[in-house]
């Protein structure tokens, strides 16, 4: 979904913790999972993070975690160019 490609993503707390980079949708058409680029541990450079479905929907442009900023955080970096 290129719309969504750069919009931002809020954690549930309403905290801005990235931006789309895309989303990865099934034959049905829901989401699968979520990469985002979001600020790298204590605020140096940014990261790569990935969502899995259930843990994020996608509203009026914007993606919205169902986590706090604090476990935004905390998710594992992933390389870009994985599948």
């Amino acid at each position: 979904m290129a719309k969504l490609t750069g919009a931002p993503v809020f954690a549930w707390d309403g905290s801005e913790v990235g931006k789309v980079l895309d989303v990865l949708f099934d034959d049905e058409g829901q989401p699968l999972r979520l990469r985002m680029k979001g600020a790298a541990n204590l605020g140096l450079g940014e990261r790569t993070i990935e969502v899995p479905k259930g843990t994020f929907i996608l509203l009026r442009g914007a993606a919205v975690l169902e986590l706090p900023a604090e476990a935004v955080e905390a998710l594992p970096e992933i390389n870009e160019n994985d599948p």
